[in-house]
């Protein structure tokens, strides 16, 4: 499946990963460019799913300060899942 991820510290760019279903969720991890990222939110659009994610370490962070949730990973999944970039474009709104 298809999702276009707003990044947070890319505001340029929007970028569509492929994602397996079941991964999308709030608080779910996910490895990209060799990075850690959370999935803050997800809205499902009619032209298909969006969400918004941030850097792990940066969620941590803020966390630490707020007393956020904590994030997770799938069920039976000991590592986030890795996803693969199919487009990025620049931002129009």
């Amino acid at each position: 499946m298809a999702v276009t991820c707003d990044f947070y510290g890319l505001e340029e760019e929007k970028v569509t990963l492929e994602v397996e279903e079941r991964f999308l969720q709030e608080h779910q991890l996910f490895d990209f460019e060799g990075e850690r990222y959370i999935i803050l939110s997800v809205v499902w659009a009619k032209d298909g799913p969006k969400a918004n994610v941030m850097p792990y370490w940066e969620y941590t962070s803020l966390q630490e300060k707020t007393q956020r949730g904590i994030a997770w990973t799938a069920e039976d999944e000991p590592e986030p899942p890795l996803v693969r970039e199919i487009d990025r474009r620049r931002r129009t709104s």
